[in-house]
C-alpha cells in the first residue's frame, strides 16, 4: 500500500513538471515573437523625420528668437506662439491678459488691461524684440 502511494505521488509531481515545462516554453515562444527586430529602413526613417524637426525648430528659434521663451507666464500676462505656416516659418503671438478688476467697472478695467498690455510690450522688448515685428493677437482672461 505504502510503494502504491508513493508510485501516485511520483506520478502527480512528474505531471505537474511536464505541465509547468510546457507552459514556459509556450510563454518563452510568444516572447520571442514580441522581440522581432524592427526593420532598419523604419528606424532610419524615424531618425530622418526627427532630424528633420530638429532642423525646423533650430530654424524657426533662429527668425523668432522669443520663441524660445515661450510659453511665458506670469500674474499679469502670458505669452504663447503658434505656427501659420512651418514651410514658411510664419508664426503669430497670443498674449493673455490677466486683469484683477471687473469689465462691469468699464474705466478701472480698460486702464489695468492698458497697463498690463504696457507691461508685456516691456517684457517683449526686455528680450531683444522688438513688438512692432510681430504679429499679436491681444486678448484678455
Amino acid at each position: 500500500m505504502g510503494d502504491k502511494k508513493y508510485t501516485v505521488i511520483i506520478l502527480t509531481l512528474t505531471a505537474l513538471v511536464a505541465v509547468v515545462v510546457t507552459l514556459i516554453i509556450l510563454r518563452v515562444n510568444r516572447q520571442e515573437n514580441f522581440d522581432e527586430s524592427v526593420p532598419e529602413e523604419l528606424i532610419d526613417e524615424e531618425s530622418r523625420r526627427r532630424e528633420e524637426g530638429e532642423r525646423q525648430a533650430v530654424r524657426l528659434y533662429e527668425l523668432h528668437p522669443l520663441a524660445t521663451e515661450l510659453p511665458y507666464y506670469s500674474e499679469e500676462f502670458e505669452v504663447h506662439y503658434g505656427i501659420k505656416n512651418i514651410e514658411t516659418y510664419d508664426i503669430f503671438y497670443t498674449v493673455v491678459l490677466l486683469p484683477q478688476s471687473s469689465p462691469a467697472n468699464t474705466e478701472l478695467y480698460t486702464a489695468e488691461v492698458e497697463r498690463l498690455r504696457d507691461e508685456a510690450l516691456t517684457w517683449i522688448k526686455s528680450k531683444g524684440v522688438s513688438p512692432d515685428n510681430l504679429e499679436i493677437e491681444w486678448t484678455t482672461r
